[in-house]
């Protein structure tokens, strides 16, 4: 947008040809359109995964830093940064074994009540695009035997063709050169076969919760050929286990069920011992029937008996330590650049700012300053 003010400033509408006035709007327009969307939406569906783990890293532990740098950046983040998720990630198990040591977090006392009810922590943050954003810009659909690429952290395989849909509903709908990032479902509709994969780590050791949006509608097709198999999976160190995809015969097409995996154990599968990982996913399969997948989650709901989470406790601190030392390249940052708390960049900072400083082989620190 930078760019495109800069080329025309000045530039009355009375000095260009028609030809060049028309193409000087359309490039206006649609320069003004990618920012409104980036601000509005696509900004929000990168970092959704970082701003809800470092969300629930404040709301766990009391105790944290909001001044931690690291916090300040997922506040600041702009992309889908992984790298930035995985600090986040050793931070949010190390708050969720710092709860487990100090008490019961599964276990909840109800003020109002006056009595003790079960609680989940929803760690669906350590799934990277639970939502199923989409950066393709195809309209009529996917089409491709290795599409890796169309719904970012999953390992997507499409035979045939497969439909990406926003929200729901019939009409195809992809991304554009406004609009590069665009909330969608995997809708799979007449032949397609979708397998579609990915493997969580860094996870708490402890019993979840696992499940997906689903929705199968050849129960209400004609014909026992529109019987179809499509499942929800999980594979952990302990087992393995599939469903049919659940769909509640509610007369509507697209409304989702909750395919659910209770009581599942995920134990310790790194050499330490201290964090758990789990791959899972959906096959979806189909002949004359709609198959739709969307909203992945991931619910911690209880200790696993016999596991050391004091010790787990003091292992992950030592993990955060060593990124946290990381040695700061020496002299002057080759570009120092300022944000008010906002987000916005500033020139002449003032008060409580964001410094960003950023030397010159890439290594980048955020730290918040207060400037008279």
């Amino acid at each position: 947008m930078k760019e495109i003010a800069a080329r025309y400033e000045g530039v009355s509408s009375l000095d260009l040809e028609d030809e060049a006035l028309i193409a000087a709007n359309q490039e206006i327009v649609l320069g003004y359109n990618l920012l409104n969307n980036m601000i509005n939406e696509c900004v929000g569906l990168l970092t959704a995964q970082i701003v809800q783990a470092a969300t629930a890293i404040a709301d766990l532990d009391e105790e944290t830093d909001l001044d931690n740098s690291v916090l300040i950046a997922a506040g600041n983040a702009i992309s889908d940064d992984q790298e930035l998720m995985g600090t986040l990630k050793l931070m949010l198990t190390a708050a969720v074994y710092k709860a487990c040591v100090n008490g019961d977090p599964f276990n909840v006392f109800d003020e109002e009540f006056q009595q003790y009810s079960t609680d989940s922590l929803d760690l669906s943050c350590y799934i990277q695009n639970a939502d199923l954003y989409t950066t393709s810009t195809k309209r009529d659909g996917i089409d491709s035997v290795a599409a890796v690429d169309v719904f970012p952290g999953w390992k997507t395989t499409i035979l045939n063709k497969s439909t990406i849909g926003v929200e729901f509903g019939w009409s195809a709908f992809a991304g554009s050169e406004s609009h590069p990032v665009t909330n969608a479902c995997v809708v799979a509709s007449w032949g397609p076969v979708v397998d579609m994969t990915q493997t969580l780590n860094l996870l708490p050791v402890g019993v979840y919760s696992i499940s997906a949006g689903t929705e199968d509608s050849g129960d209400r097709l004609e014909g026992d050929s529109c019987s179809v198999k499509s499942t929800f999976r999980y594979e952990s160190a302990a087992k393995n286990d599939t469903m049919l995809f659940r769909n509640d015969d509610r007369g509507e097409y697209y409304a989702l069920t909750r395919s659910i995996f209770p009581n599942v154990a995920l134990n310790a599968t790194d050499e330490k011992g201290v964090y758990a990982s789990v791959k899972y996913g959906a096959y979806m399969r189909t002949y004359q029937s709609i198959i739709t997948i969307d909203q992945f989650r991931l619910h911690m709901t209880g200790k696993l008996e016999g596991f050391d989470y004091a010790a787990a406790l003091a292992a992950v601190k030592e993990d955060i330590s060593d990124i946290k030392n990381v040695v700061i390249p020496e002299g002057k940052p080759a570009s120092v650049v300022y944000y008010n708390l906002s987000g916005a960049r500033v020139a002449q900072p003032e008060g409580i700012c964001i410094q960003v400083d950023t030397y010159a082989d890439g290594y980048v620190v955020i730290k918040k300053v207060f400037i008279k």
